[in-house]
C-alpha cells in the first residue's frame, strides 16, 4: 500500500494519511492530527464506521449485508478535552493500521496496531503521544 501523501504541504497541521485493517490493502484516506499533548488515540465515528464495515466484509459479510448504523452509537465513558472543561462522549474503541509519508525518510512508514477512541470529531484521526513515541 502506497500513502501517496508526499505532495502535502509540510508546514500544515493535519498529515493526509491511510486508515486500514491490519494487513490488507483497502484504505480510507483521513486527514490526521499527531498531537503530542493528546495521552492517547482518537478517530471520529465515520472512520470508526468505515473500519467496522471492512471487519464484517474480512468476515464475509456482502455489502448489501452491512448494517447502515454503526455499533459506535452508545457512548461508554466521557473523556476531558485538553486543559479545557469540556468534555467529549467515547463510543468504544477500534484498532487500525495508519500509513503516513515520513518527510525526513521520504517514504511512507506504518503505524500499525493502533488503538484509538472513538469520538465526536471533525478532525478524522488524532495520533496521540503515547503512540507517537511507542511506534517511532
Amino acid at each position: 500500500m502506497t500513502c501517496n501523501c508526499g505532495s502535502s504541504d509540510e508546514d500544515t497541521t493535519y498529515q493526509q494519511c491511510l486508515v486500514s485493517l491490519h494487513r490488507t490493502t483497502t484504505y480510507f484516506t483521513v486527514l490526521t492530527l499527531f498531537d503530542t499533548g493528546a495521552y492517547t488515540s482518537f478517530v471520529n465515528r465515520e472512520v470508526a464506521n468505515w473500519l467496522e464495515q471492512q471487519i464484517a466484509l474480512k468476515e464475509g459479510a456482502t455489502k448489501s449485508e452491512l448494517r447502515s448504523n454503526s455499533g459506535h452509537d452508545t457512548p461508554t465513558a466521557v473523556i476531558g478535552l485538553a486543559g479545557t472543561n469540556q468534555t467529549s462522549s467515547v463510543y468504544g474503541t477500534v484498532v487500525f493500521d495508519l500509513t503516513f509519508f515520513n518527510e525526513i525518510t521520504k517514504s511512507d512508514y506504518v503505524l500499525e496496531h493502533i488503538e484509538a477512541s472513538v469520538i465526536d470529531s471533525c478532525i478524522e484521526v488524532i495520533i496521540g503521544l503515547t503512540d507517537i513515541r511507542k511506534k517511532r
